[in-house]
């Protein structure tokens, strides 16, 4: 019958896929622990970096700043933070898709993933950086409430600052992300100690 011969059809179909996952002669890979480890490190490095710099600038502005400066930065970095964190997906259907291809050895198919994520976060961060510039004095107002008015002239410097940065935010997440499904978890972190060095560099210069 017909639903007899779909059956036999859909078991010739998976077949030769379950023989391929038992197959000894083609076993898979199964990483050990002290790759797991060597893996973990510079991933976890690269995920606290967002906080540890977010600390080194509260650090300098409270140096060789006042008082009413440093508490401006609490609603400017909240708001600011909360509006990238909305755009976190973007890094991980870049991780899954890229290793997916990776996975099937389509190198056509990594490129295109990482070519149209980059592009998606650049315009995400654009409009990111367009709304956090438009509407930074609302969002002030409702994070410093009216108690705190007169932090927000100096908060929302900080956020004009953090909006042009928006476009390259997202897109050195999506790059970081390209690179995690790729099991490459140092260039992340190379890259991060830079953005670090260049973070500390230009509060020195700037704000120091």
């Amino acid at each position: 019958s017909w639903d007899g011969g779909a059956e036999k059809g859909s078991e010739r179909i998976a077949m030769p896929a379950l023989e391929s996952e038992d197959n000894p002669d083609n076993p898979k890979e199964v990483p050990s622990f002290n790759k797991l480890v060597m893996f973990f490190l510079p991933t976890m490095g690269m995920f606290l970096a967002n906080p540890l710099l977010s600390m080194v600038d509260t650090s300098f502005v409270g140096r060789y700043n006042d008082k009413l400066s440093l508490a401006a930065l609490a609603p400017s970095t909240a708001a600011c933070d909360q509006t990238i964190y909305l755009a976190s997906f973007i890094s991980v259907a870049t991780t899954n898709l890229f290793a997916d291809a990776m996975a099937r050895h389509d190198i056509r198919g990594a490129r295109r993933v990482v070519a149209s994520t980059i592009t998606l976060a650049a315009m995400i961060g654009g409009i990111v950086g367009i709304l956090l510039y438009l509407l930074g004095p609302t969002l002030m107002q409702i994070f410093a409430g009216e108690t705190s008015k007169g932090v927000i002239p100096l908060a929302l410097r900080y956020v004009n600052v953090r909006a042009a940065g928006s476009v390259f935010s997202l897109v050195s997440i999506v790059a970081q992300s390209a690179c995690i499904g790729a099991r490459d978890s140092v260039s992340p972190l190379v890259g991060v100690c830079l953005q670090s060095l260049a973070n500390i560099l230009g509060d020195w210069v700037l704000v120091g």
